[in-house]
């Protein structure tokens, strides 16, 4: 990775920072009124740009300005009344069917004029506007106009055990799909889905069991190979097809086996990997003695390629400040093998500072990686080097991709604070997001009338979000009692809030930061606000469905939680 293209970045950011800044200072003041300032550069989305949001009340409105290949804008402005949500402008519109088991994260971007009302157990989203091709990060959301469209989205509670669902929708290609949930009781739900998608027709049936050792998620659809939900460019999901199968059995507490068998439809018309995909796993995993135990085996198959592949896996804990870890990895596709061994010792010195050290022998060749973790009031930085699995690499190409995964962010004066990461795309190359943002108070009793900055709220809400390797998930959206929150790089996420009582957390899987796929394992219902020095930090725990990363290790979620205890983030 070139520092110079960071520190440009960096710079580049804290340009459209400040020009915003300036805007929010020159903007006359209301009472009650917050404003967000924010700035940034992402070569992972090949972008930069800036943003201008104000809250007022209950309204909200963003001004957006950046360069998405050329110079793009984007807006939005919210309103409720009546028991109506009123959106002008940029939104993203979530698509999840009844019968999506496996990914609930599909959505499309619009810009036009919405209407949604939620009472009790129904919903129903009108629009009227265009579908658009765009992105959403925390500095700069933009768009870019594409096919006219008009939608009417309905939900409706039956019964306290049945749900109906209505999605349709009006442009070029027609949708219409019609689908009905049944929860004869707690722990199964069964629910179908028919009707048309783009002009192709649809038929999907499901069934989710759950209970305390057996989970069982099932289902299989009947499609066209050119289906989509709605005739959009980007993003492009990939839709299940055939029969989907997923269980998960727990026989003891410290006992544990998964085995699935997905079939894919592949978004991309002009592929080399052909139309569809089909990927099968097998997982166990295991607590003794104090060691954590993990095996996996995987098998994808499309009309290119076969790749099989193979990880085991090995942790303990030593006298509470020490964690070792063995790792081993095999992959084989067209002849070729693959194998990668790892050891990993981490070393918690203190609460705030801790190292890691890596042995990785890959290909004939050894190396040594360094890193850590220190997490301050003002300051944290992270340092972890890291193996991913990409199976979709090139012919005769090793499917294993290593980076240097860096996690940056301090706090400057009045409110504002700078953040950079690293992220690994879908090609297993290595990019860099960096961004400031800061929030103004404007409207405070002051000298002379003048605005100021008014006192933060004095009850905070905050928390941590992991995957399943205890690994911190960055750009994770969540709703914290109506607020939209992200996860900064380590993870955490804090709201400030004026009462002392409980709010609802929703985690909102189709409008993360980054690309991906993950399904909920653990997420608590409700949040209570405490003062910021006693506040708990809650957990929520993801899952990427179908998707393996080799050698890294479960350790690290100490840091992450003290970062999320100290991060100073103020959001709305």
């Amino acid at each position: 990775m070139n520092p110079q293209r960071i520190w440009a970045s960096m710079l580049r950011g804290g340009r459209w920072l400040l020009m915003f800044w300036i805007c929010a200072m020159a903007a006359r003041p209301l009472s009650g009124q917050v404003i967000q300032v924010q700035g940034g550069s992402s070569s992972l989305l090949d972008t930069y740009g800036g943003s201008f949001e104000v809250h007022t009340g209950d309204s909200v409105g963003r001004f957006d300005l950046g360069f998405l290949g050329r110079p793009e804008l984007g807006f939005s402005f919210t309103k409720p009344f009546h028991g109506w949500n009123y959106t002008v402008g940029d939104r993203i519109i979530p698509f999840v069917l009844p019968t999506d088991q496996f990914s609930r994260s599909s959505y499309f971007l619009g810009r036009g004029l919405s209407v949604e009302r939620r009472e009790g157990g129904d919903r129903m989203l009108l629009y009227v506007g265009t579908t658009s091709l765009g992105f959403r990060t925390p500095y700069v959301n933009l768009a870019r106009s594409q096919r006219a469209v008009e939608l009417i989205f309905y939900e409706h509670q039956l019964s306290q055990t049945s749900r109906f669902y209505s999605y349709n929708i009006i442009s070029a290609r027609q949708t219409s799909l019609q689908g009905f949930e049944w929860t004869p009781r707690t722990g199964l739900k069964l629910a179908t889905t028919a009707g048309l998608g783009s002009n192709q027709g649809y038929w999907a049936g499901s069934l989710d069991f759950d209970r305390d050792w057996v989970s069982i998620q099932g289902g299989y659809t009947r499609t066209g190979d050119s289906f989509r939900r709605v005739d959009v460019n980007a993003p492009l999901t990939a839709e299940t097809t055939g029969p989907n199968l997923r269980i998960q059995l727990r026989p003891r507490k410290w006992l544990a086996f998964t085995a699935s068998h997905q079939n894919y439809l592949n978004p991309i018309v002009d592929s080399s990997f052909g139309s569809s995909a089909a990927v099968d796993s097998l997982g166990a995993s295991a607590v003794a003695a104090g060691f954590r135990f993990n095996a996996s085996a995987f098998r994808s198959q499309t009309q290119a390629s076969n790749l099989h592949s193979f990880t085991l896996g090995v942790q303990r804990s030593l006298f509470g400040r020490v964690e070792v870890g063995e790792n081993y990895f095999q992959s084989r596709a067209a002849g070729s093998v693959w194998r990668s061994f790892s050891t990993i010792l981490r070393e918690k010195l203190t609460r705030r500072f801790s190292l890691s050290q890596t042995i990785m022998q890959s290909d004939g060749r050894a190396s040594l990686e360094l890193g850590g973790n220190f997490v301050s009031n003002r300051f944290s930085i992270g340092l972890d080097h890291q193996t991913f699995f990409y199976p979709f690499a090139g012919r005769g190409q090793s499917p294993l991709r290593q980076a240097l995964m860096v996690n940056l962010q301090f706090q400057l004066p009045h409110n504002t604070q700078f953040h950079a990461a690293t992220v690994v795309d879908a090609l297993g190359r290595l990019r860099y997001t960096t961004y400031a943002d800061s929030y103004f108070y404007p409207g405070a009793a002051g000298e002379g009338g003048r605005g100021g900055y008014r006192r933060l709220p004095n009850y905070v809400v905050r928390g941590i979000v992991v995957d399943d390797h205890a690994q911190p998930i960055r750009g994770a959206a969540l709703r914290v009692g109506g607020e939209i929150v992200f996860t900064d790089s380590q993870g955490g996420f804090l709201v400030r809030v004026r009462k002392a009582k409980e709010y609802a957390l929703e985690v909102l899987l189709d409008q993360f930061m980054f690309p991906g796929r993950y399904e909920i394992l653990s997420s608590p219902a409700q949040l209570k606000a405490r003062k910021e020095e006693v506040a708990p930090v809650y957990e929520v725990v993801l899952r990427r469905p179908g998707e393996t990363r080799a050698g890294l290790s479960p350790a690290g979620a100490a840091a992450p939680k003290q970062e999320a205890q100290k991060s100073p983030q103020t959001l709305r």
